[in-house]
Formats: C-alpha cells, structure tokens, sequence
C-alpha cells in the first residue's frame, strides 16, 4: 500500500511540474523541451519512452490551452452539416449558454419522464434502447462516490454496458509504473467512451492527446480534474437552481445574489461560478471567505468579471443577506486561526436572506450547516445529488450523438 501511494504522489509531482512548465509558464522552446525530457528521467527515473510521451503531450496540452475559447471549443465537438454533438467534455467554459440550457432542458425532461409512476418499467425499457451498442469505461483513479456512481447508473439505465475501474492500486500505470497515456490507449481498445476522474490537472486533455496517434477517438468526459474542472458538476448545480426556484429563463436571475461561503475552492465550486456565469453574466456573486485564503485570481480572469459583479466578504451575514442561493463549500479547516463560526450556516441565518433563497452544497459535508437544514424545503442538496444522473445521461447520450433518440421518447410523453 506505502508503495503504491509513493507512487500516485510521484506521479502527481510529475504532473504538477510539467504544467508549470509547460503551460502556466509556456516554456516551450524545444532545447528545453529535451532537456525536461531529460531532467524526468534522470529525477523521475522514468524510460525514454514515458519522459518523451510526457512531454509531448503536455506540448501538445499548453498549445491547446494558447488557442483563444472559441477555438478550443471546436475541438471539443462533432459538427456536422445540419447538426452537431459532443466528442469531449474537458472544462465549463467550452459550453456556450445555449448548450447548457439545451443540455439543462433536456435532462428535466428526462427527469419528469421517469417521475411519473404510469408505465414507468415500459419507460425504462424504452431508454434502454438508446445506447445498448455502448459500452462506457469508468476509469476513476481519485475515489468517488456520486459522480461515479452516478455516471454508472446513467450508463446502465441508457442501455450502455459498463466497465468500472475505481481501484488505483490495480490500475497498470499505478502499481507498474506503466505511463498514462499508454493505459489511455489500451482502455480505448475495450470502450467506446471513458470516464475519467484523477487527482492531477489537464488530466483529460492528457487522455485526449494520448490518443493523437490513434486511428479512431474515443470520447473522455472530465468527472473531476485535479482540483481545476468538474463541468458535470456545474452543469447538474444550474440545472438544480433552476427547477427549484422554477424560473424559465436564466435572465431571471439579472441583479439577484448568489452567497458562497467557504475556503475551499477546488472544482466543483470553480465549474459552479464558470457555468452560472455564462447562463446570467449579470448575476451577482457574494463570495464569504477567510482572510488567510483569498478569492483565486485565475477564477476571475476567466470569467473576465468587473468588480460590480463580485464582492469578498470575511462576514457570514453581510455576505448571505438577501442572497437568493447558497452555495457551501467545505471550508479548509487545515487554515492557521481557522473559526468555524464564520463559515457555518444556520437556519437563523436565512432571516436575512431572500425568501425563496435555496441552499445548494457539492458534497461531502462536515460541521458547514446545522443539521437540521435536512428538514427544511429550502435545503436542495439532494436534488443535486439526483439530477446528476439525469444531466449525465444527457451527456452520454449528447457523445453519441442520440439526443434526438432520446427526443423521439420524450415526446410521445
């Protein structure tokens, strides 16, 4: 066990070091390409196949990453004569408002579909029908429990058969120091889609750019990247806020407050503020955080916002009044002179916010919120939790280009 953690930490060093590198810091002339090369193997101890393999990707990955969004999206999807579809999903900001109302309207209707409790077998069976040529590869080298399980029921309940691979110390690149790309290709070879989750950044661009020499392509969908991307997550949180507040268009949310408290801003709250924000460019963020752990400034250049449309507060109650959602996130309470006080939400505190407001959370959670949020209609932390198998599906089906498959079906309701 000491040695397979000794490894994934290599690994993960390996990776850290080779995105500053190579991307944060566009390093990429090629002599220092070789000589990086060279440091990996020496330092690493890693063969010239793996460090050259390594370095070509991340080339690769940091030329992508130059291009401005409107090209990179392009390599994100199918596009066809008279339609397009999905081919990856890597980051929040390749989808445009469009895509993710089309994607967001979509799985509630899939959602009122199977809600419905007339002939819901003969419902089931009819989505089974949509992807039984399929088979969906889970590949989750970081642990899991929604996500994957979720992605896991998506798949089954569309028909797809499923591979689940979520142990990392029987992964190949894990326990044998096999490089990732070559695990990426040999997965390829058993799955027509894989779904990937890893503890390192620009880890599905590097399960893109390890098929480049491949003579077919086989879809990745980020479920978690590094603490950068979790797009699913965003997606299933818009989708979330708007059927319980039951607006029908995003414009709705012009000039309203939405609260985020904590310090942790890793992932699924990055992907949270990305997508919200391309819906409802206007709406406002309050972000309630420690002193000690400010607001990432890379968070804001990509969302190019102006100061009228983000405030920092170190208040609980300045930053949630009048807030029309709360989003919790786990503080760090690793933090020196971390108080817990600051950051936990109670239901007093509501007084003071909107009365629709709604408390959204990512999970899992700790001491954030009392524990009597769970008994009050305002709590819709498990409506994430479920509408993440129906936005999922959606995805799937959207790879596949099958929507209109599923289109068919939902119209007949």
């Amino acid at each position: 066990m000491k040695k397979e953690q000794s490894q994934l930490e290599k690994i993960l060093l390996i990776r850290k070091n080779l995105a500053q590198f190579f991307i944060d810091k566009n390093k990429l002339a090629s002599q220092k390409h070789s000589v990086f090369a060279s440091l990996l193997r020496n330092k690493y101890k890693l063969s010239k196949q793996q460090a050259c393999d390594l370095c070509e990707t991340y080339n690769a990955i940091a030329n992508i990453r130059s291009l401005k969004l409107s090209e990179r999206r392009k390599l994100f999807f199918i596009h066809k004569k008279h339609t397009g579809h999905l081919l990856h999903v890597v980051e929040s900001e390749q989808f445009t408002k469009t895509e993710i109302e089309k994607y967001i309207n979509y799985a509630l209707r899939l959602k009122h579909y199977l809600s419905k409790n007339k002939d819901n077998y003969v419902k089931r069976l009819k989505l089974k029908k949509l992807l039984p040529d399929k088979i969906i590869f889970n590949l989750f080298i970081e642990r899991s429990l929604r996500t994957h399980r979720s992605f896991d029921a998506a798949a089954k309940m569309l028909g797809a058969s499923v591979i689940n691979e979520k142990d990392p110390a029987a992964i190949s690149l894990m326990s044998r120091n096999e490089s990732f790309a070559d695990s990426i290709r040999t997965f390829c070879q058993y799955a027509d889609l894989i779904v990937l989750r890893a503890p390192w950044a620009y880890s599905t661009e590097e399960a893109i750019e390890s098929q480049r020499n491949l003579q077919n392509i086989t879809s990745v969908i980020n479920a978690g990247s590094g603490s950068d991307q979790h797009p699913t997550q965003g997606l299933l949180d818009i989708m979330t806020i708007k059927e319980a507040l039951g607006i029908k268009s995003f414009e709705e949310l012009k000039k309203k407050r939405v609260a985020i408290i904590g310090t942790k801003f890793k992932r699924a709250l990055r992907s949270f503020i990305i997508t919200l924000h391309a819906v409802c460019p206007e709406i406002e963020f309050s972000i309630i955080t420690s002193p000690q752990q400010p607001f990432p400034e890379d968070i804001i250049k990509k969302l190019n916002l102006g100061t009228p449309n983000i405030t920092i507060s170190n208040s609980l109650k300045d930053g949630i009044r009048n807030a029309l959602v709360i989003y919790l996130a786990r503080p760090e309470i690793e933090l020196a002179n971390y108080n817990p006080k600051i950051f936990r939400l109670t239901i007093r505190d509501l007084e003071i916010a909107n009365e629709r407001c709604i408390i959204l959370h990512p999970l899992p959670r700790t001491d954030e919120m009392d524990y009597d949020f769970d008994k009050v209609s305002s709590n819709k932390i498990w409506n994430q939790v479920e509408n993440g198998l129906y936005i999922r599906s959606i995805l799937l089906l959207d790879c596949f280009g099958r929507l209109e498959k599923l289109d068919k079906i939902l119209q007949r309701v």
